[in-house]
């Protein structure tokens, strides 16, 4: 098992992160995600729960095609809790395909940053478990754990690119 994390500051008031935090895929810098389907949404006293699948092309590494073959597309689930009262954002994705070999399971909280109010916090983390193949565990769990570091990235820039193509829409 791995366990991954990191901490990031938007410069960008809360309200315009979230909502461009719904709207991150597809993008450019993640091209893996290909689709993202609402199947549930639930609406109450200033809270929006949201339940998504995603649909991803991962060009799985040689031999880990070997091992499972080619699955083609791989799906995950993301949950999410909005609370605009408390202004966070709670997003939790986890794996659907292949959890008899791999489990990931991430976590983002989008708050307003402590430190300045026209600011936001992102708190991200995220933990790997490797199963039935102890030869390869932790190398296949520090390949994950270097890919969220990547992904992660450019999850952000999306995030800001996204914001600023809005805010030069507005003028």
């Amino acid at each position: 098992m791995r366990i991954w994390s990191s901490n990031f500051v938007f410069e960008y008031p809360w309200d315009q992160v979230v909502q461009a935090a719904y709207r991150k895929y597809p993008n450019p810098y993640n091209p893996k995600v290909i689709a993202n389907d609402v199947v549930e949404r639930k609406v109450s006293c200033k809270k929006i729960f949201t339940k998504r699948l995603l649909t991803m092309n991962w060009n799985l590494p040689y031999l880990v095609k070997k091992i499972v073959g080619d699955c083609g597309f791989l799906h995950g689930n993301e949950q999410s809790w909005l609370d605009l009262s408390e202004k966070t954002l709670v997003l939790r994705t986890q794996n659907i395909s292949l959890t008899n070999l791999i489990t990931i399971e991430e976590k983002l909280t989008y708050s307003t940053d402590p430190a300045d109010p026209n600011k936001t916090l992102l708190e991200q983390c995220a933990v790997i478990r490797v199963i039935g193949i102890p030869f390869l565990q932790g190398t296949l769990e520090d390949m994950t754990v270097r890919n969220f570091e990547s992904t992660s990235t450019n999850g952000r820039q999306a995030i800001i690119d996204i914001i600023e193509k809005s805010n030069k829409e507005k003028l």
